[in-house]
């Protein structure tokens, strides 16, 4: 009984978390998995009091499509909308206690959901807020050189893909 009570304590949570300000490590919590997750963990990881980080993760083959397809639609749709409202209430309480946001929302647009945040923290009177936007990895303008040049072919019908992204 002894051996299975000391392999169990293995798995419990230690009584004093560390933090960030620790030199014991970090905690990080994750807020989404995907696309129309729940909305309230964001609230839930502020109210632990002692989140460093909160990651919110989007994206998959799906969901990139959809953003396609909305942004086809809107030049500027593709993003993740619903990150602004699961942020946008808390943005001064992650501000003050300096809380590190990590996300993928930008999906397809991101230099415009970057821009609709820092309008959401002048709003807040957040001025400084620090928002970092990763680019560069979209190949949709590169499509017809691509095409032209390598003449990539579907792999089940050994067809050139079709002329309209």
């Amino acid at each position: 009984m002894r051996a299975f009570r000391n392999a169990f304590n293995m798995f419990r949570m230690p009584s004093k978390i560390p933090s960030r300000n620790s030199s014991n490590g970090v905690r990080i919590g994750c807020a989404s998995g995907f696309w129309g997750d729940s909305s309230s963990v964001t609230s839930q990881l502020l109210a632990t009091g002692n989140t460093d980080y909160i990651v919110y993760d989007y994206l998959s083959e799906i969901t990139m499509g959809l953003l396609a397809a909305r942004k086809m639609k809107d030049p500027e749709g593709g993003f993740i909308f619903e990150f602004i409202s699961q942020i946008a209430p808390h943005l001064i309480e992650i501000k003050e206690r300096n809380i590190k946001l990590v996300s993928n929302a930008g999906g397809l647009d991101p230099l415009t959901l970057s821009n609709s945040l820092k309008d959401i923290a002048d709003k807040l009177n957040i001025p400084e807020l620090k928002i970092a936007v990763v680019t560069g990895d979209g190949m949709l303008h590169q499509a017809s050189k691509i095409r032209s040049e390598l003449m990539p072919l579907d792999l089940d019908t050994n067809r050139p893909f079709p002329t309209n992204p």
